[in-house]
């Protein structure tokens, strides 16, 4: 089992998807790209209790929904 993503481990990786697109891309989009990449395992992968999504894409919102993204692309 690897251990968990931390969000500022998804800060690059994050930012390197959003640089290959020319138009933009969506939240959606960036979660499956990023786990498509990044293979989560283990605690990233398991559902938060009363919510239908997991911890790993659960931490990609928050870079999105902090602006911490926007913040660093600038």
């Amino acid at each position: 089992m690897s251990l968990p993503y931390s969000e500022p481990e998804l800060i690059a990786p994050a930012l390197d998807v959003i640089a290959s697109s020319k138009s933009g891309v969506s939240t959606t989009a960036l979660i499956g790209q990023l786990r498509a990449a990044l293979r989560p395992s283990g605690h990233d992968g398991a559902i938060i209790s009363n919510r239908s999504d997991d911890y790993f894409s659960q931490k990609v919102r928050n870079l999105v929904s902090h602006k911490t993204l926007e913040e660093l692309r600038l």
